[in-house]
């Protein structure tokens, strides 16, 4: 099997069984985003431990393969995290798919190495990135 060819099953995976679907009951935080142009919308609900750790994460998407695939990444990635330090791998994401880092960053990042053919398709970079840019709106 070629790279390609994994890393696209690796976001169909994500895409027809994504992890961490659904609406947490009184999460501690609920934020919101939608794209205009192309209709994706994602809202993520999370809830926190006394030590600002990310007890529990769930999305819940409506959109593209890639922005359904990235958003259960996401939450896979980011779980059991402090918040910090999830926000510190969003900036990252963000940053590797706008060009101020080096692809080569996303082999720590497990799954999300499977997208990095969208940066040869800059008008998907949108659908990949659209999670991680709402949780980077988190206070």
């Amino acid at each position: 099997m070629s790279r390609e060819s994994l890393y696209q099953e690796v976001i169909l995976s994500h895409n027809r069984h994504p992890q961490n679907t659904g609406v947490l009951e009184n999460p501690d935080i609920d934020i919101f985003d939608s794209n205009p142009v192309c209709g994706d919308q994602v809202r993520l609900t999370l809830r926190l431990a006394e030590d600002k750790t990310i007890a529990d994460i769930k999305f819940d998407a409506k959109g593209c393969a890639l922005s359904i695939a990235s958003s259960s990444m996401l939450t896979t990635l980011l779980k059991n995290l402090p918040l910090s330090e999830a926000k510190t791998i969003a900036i990252d994401i963000v940053d590797i798919f706008k060009g101020r880092q080096e692809i080569s960053l996303l082999e720590g990042y497990g799954d999300l190495t499977a997208l990095q053919g969208v940066l040869d398709f800059p008008t998907r970079i949108k659908c990949v990135l659209m999670s991680w840019e709402l949780f980077l709106k988190i206070d």
